[in-house]
């Protein structure tokens, strides 16, 4: 990217390409575990659990695993 475009970009948004990719998953995922379009719902699996427990373990779920790839490429060349 060049200068122009970088300006653009908040201050606290990550540089590198990679780091970006990061910030995004992260930032998706904070988003994602806010259930806006399920708020009211009494849906449920067999009229036992509500989908928005399996829901939040799905997305516990993904969180754990993005948190073990991040960590396994945090400061890999160092």
């Amino acid at each position: 990217m060049n200068k122009k475009i970088w300006e653009l970009l908040p201050f606290w948004f990550p540089k590198s390409q990679n780091n970006q990719i990061w910030a995004i998953i992260f930032i998706s995922l904070t988003i994602l575990s806010i259930d806006w379009w399920n708020w009211n719902s009494n849906n449920r699996l067999a009229e036992w659990i509500p989908w928005w427990v399996i829901y939040l373990i799905v997305i516990q779920f993904a969180l754990a695993y993005s948190v073990w790839k991040f960590s396994k490429e945090w400061m890999k060349d160092e």
